[in-house]
């Protein structure tokens, strides 16, 4: 009896074989897909926080003018493990700007990737990125305004896992990190960084007057590493789970269709003593073997693209350790998913005919009997094809809407893939095209409001502006102290007299709107406008305003915008001068840059879109094909060609797809609108749109695979042969 089986499981694997293949390549790029992205996830939290700890990346940073006493002082604070003063400053050269960050012992350590660290003043240390973009090798020297200095080494750092340069990705081709012994520096030191794991940041910067305390887990480094977590978990979520879907359907609909079309043998099975549990074995066995062979191949694929994948995010963010790591318990998940998923959907499948006795099973299927209708109106005057094509999805609804499940699905994680693209593209756009009116930002040591910045005659105009770190309900934030006539970011000025202008990604995480009142530094302030702000987050106060709710305004200001006629000349002027500045073009062009990261998750996902596509089509239209092969040839017998016969098949294609790229646009659109949340952070505002291009890629995208499948189908009704036919109906 068991040879007996084998043979009839093997058989039926081999009748199925095709269908079957469409479901283990829908296994295996779900699978692929979330262990890639889980194992990243684990990998990069895992990693990241044995880097910190290893590296003893400062728990807390004080920002200021600090001298040794300062510095030892805080040392003998009681939470404080260990502190030390740092020397910090930005030099502009013609071709790139260098922040130089003078070393500390125990504290914020280098991660050394080549040669050695620096030991006197002349040496320093290159963040290994930056050497990469710009040509730097280990030996070079570096002009640092009136310093050269001999690069020992390149290393990476847990302070610059993200390198940004005013709260916007820098451009390591322009923007680099050089570390450098004390002794390059003298005078006061400008920060101090803790190590003080229950230290309050707050209680320890008042010993010292520091003009700013940030906690590690504040810092913008950090805001986005725990950002890019939440979305790579996020992508490890959705896609997977609309294979899953999809997967369950497909599965359902195959063996559903093949107990139905087998239901004699099965019939006659069970009357020579097979029992149901050996007969759902049959076919419950080969969606087991579906799942592990799937899986398998999922799994291999994710050990192969796993380390690429991470290379090209190496991009944006580095850590050193990182790699490819075998996590037993995301393996294991994906199994019992997979497993659980495909034994339950064929059980499913098959127990109609099961729970059928072997006498009813082995009767013809009676066709459904239905009430005969006059057919007239718009339905008459259709041709024949149209009228076929429309009955015959009427009559199969498991699998026509099966197809549209998966055109659905498919234009789903299309559309939620370039939508992402094109939402990074908009945000970016906002704040750069739209938000932004100047072309230079230049920050200094606060000066007196009625003194002229040196740089101010080279401008056409400027304005100035006080940048004060105040917090608000339990939040770190930038005051902006501007004239109620600013006009260099897109602000509703005229209304700060009423109040304070707060950006969009504050008032939802504040959870305010206009006309609310928030706590600032004790005080109770009113909302008079929340704007959109992508990028850089300030919240506007106007100077009357601001000496109302900030303890002893000082009458100075620390930063200017400022528009020039030739920006290119002012930019060597400043250079000159070794006036540190950013400019607008400087952002727009780090920000494209940036856009970079996004792109390599976008084309994993549009590739798992688009697989999923044509998976689901191949898979459910050779079920289709097998379930109407015998009407094919009847329609071949009866004079119509294999071009007509096509017709009435891509007739029901045309309406399964203009059924689902709509359901697909309007579902991409819900899930693009539901993760706006988890992707916007301290350093960006997501704000979601689809452009009407990807809308169309996404139909082409559909309808280039629906060509596809009906070529191939095409093929198999021109093979078709009707005596074989007529066997397999007496079978």
């Amino acid at each position: 009896m068991k040879k007996t089986m084998y043979k009839l499981l093997f058989r039926k694997i081999w009748s199925n074989i095709f269908g079957l293949l469409g479901i283990i390549v829908l296994l295996l790029a779900g699978s692929a897909f979330f262990i890639i992205l889980s194992t990243i996830s684990a990998n990069y939290e895992e990693t990241a926080a044995e880097y910190f700890d290893t590296q003893h990346y400062a728990d807390i940073t004080l920002y200021g003018r600090f001298t040794q006493n300062d510095v030892d002082g805080v040392r003998d604070t009681e939470s404080v493990r260990k502190a030390h003063g740092r020397y910090a400053s930005e030099v502009n050269t013609e071709a790139a700007a260098f922040a130089v960050i003078s070393l500390t012992e125990g504290i914020n350590v280098p991660f050394l990737m080549e040669g050695r660290l620096p030991e006197t003043a002349s040496e320093c240390l290159l963040l290994d990125r930056s050497a990469g973009a710009m040509g730097i090798s280990v030996g070079d020297t570096v002009v640092l305004g009136d310093h050269e200095v001999v690069v020992t080494g390149t290393c990476e750092s847990p302070e610059f896992i993200y390198v940004y340069n005013n709260s916007v990705f820098a451009d390591n081709k322009t923007y680099g990190i050089i570390f450098v012994t004390a002794d390059y520096f003298s005078g006061e030191y400008q920060e101090i960084v803790l190590i003080a794991p229950n230290g309050e940041d707050k209680d320890i910067a008042a010993h010292v007057n520091a003009s700013a305390a940030v906690k590690m887990e504040d810092q913008l480094n950090y805001v986005t590493y725990e950002s890019d977590l939440r979305q790579i978990q996020s992508f490890a979520a959705i896609f997977p789970t609309v294979f899953a879907i999809l997967s369950a359907a497909v599965i359902y609909v195959l063996f559903k269709r093949t107990t139905t079309k087998e239901h004699k043998q099965i019939g006659i099975c069970k009357a020579l003593g097979i029992t149901d549990v050996q007969v759902t074995l049959i076919y419950v066995i080969q969606a087991v073997l579906v799942s592990v062979i799937g899986v398998a191949l999922g799994g291999a694929a994710a050990m192969l693209i796993t380390n690429p994948v991470i290379s090209a995010m190496s991009f944006m963010f580095i850590l050193p350790t990182m790699g490819f790591v075998f996590y037993p318990a995301i393996w294991g998940l994906v199994i019992v998913v997979v497993l659980v998923l495909c034994v339950l959907s064929s059980f499913l499948g098959v127990y109609s005919v099961l729970r059928q006795s072997p006498a009813n099973a082995m009767r013809p299927i009676m066709p459904k009997v239905r009430k005969k209708k006059s057919k007239r109106g718009a339905f008459r005057s259709l041709s024949f094809n149209s009228r076929y094509a429309l009955t015959s999805a009427l009559r199969n609804k498991g699998r026509f809407f099966t197809v549209v499940l998966g055109i659905g699905g498919a234009c789903t994680l299309l559309i939620f893939s370039l939508g992402f693209h094109d939402s990074f593209v908009h945000s970016i756009n906002l704040f750069f095209h739209d938000f932004a009116q100047y072309d230079f930002i230049i920050d200094f040591d606060p000066i007196s409001y009625t003194m002229e910045h040196p740089a101010a005659s080279q401008f056409n105009s400027c304005q100035k502006a006080l940048m004060v770190p105040v917090e608000i309900n339990d939040k770190d934030v930038s005051i902006l102290v501007v004239e109620e006539d600013f006009d260099m970011l897109r602000i509703e000025s005229q209304k700060l007299s009423d109040g304070i202008i707060i950006p969009q990604y504050y008032a939802g995480i504040w959870n305010v709107k206009v006309g609310d009142t928030l706590e600032v530094e004790g005080y109770s302030v009113k909302i008079a406008d929340i704007t959109v702000q992508t990028l850089n987050y300030f919240v506007y106060v106007s100077r009357d305003y601001a000496e109302n709710i900030l303890n002893e305004l000082p009458d100075v200001y620390n930063v200017i915008f400022a528009n020039a006629d030739d920006v290119s000349e002012t930019a060597k002027w400043l250079r000159a001068e070794g006036i540190s500045f950013t400019t607008l073009q400087d952002g727009i062009n780090q920000a494209e840059e940036s856009v970079t990261y996004a792109n390599v998750l976008i084309y994993l996902m549009i590739g798992c879109a688009l697989l999923l596509g044509a998976a689901v089509l191949y898979s459910v239209g050779l079920i289709n094909l097998s379930t109407r092969e015998f009407e094919y040839m009847f329609m071949g017998v009866m004079g119509y060609s294999t071009g007509k016969i096509m017709t009435a098949h891509l007739k029901e294609t045309v309406v399964q797809m203009l059924l689902g790229i709509p359901m697909g646009f309007v579902l991409g659109n819900i899930v693009l609108e539901s993760i706006k949340s988890e992707f916007s952070n301290d350093s960006m505002f997501l704000y979601p749109a689809v452009f009407t291009g990807s809308y169309l890629l996404a139909a082409i995208g559909i309808i280039l695979i629906s060509i596809v499948n009906s070529i191939l189908t095409a093929r198999h009704i021109g093979r078709l042969d009707i005596v074989e036919g007529l066997k397999l109906q007496e079978d």
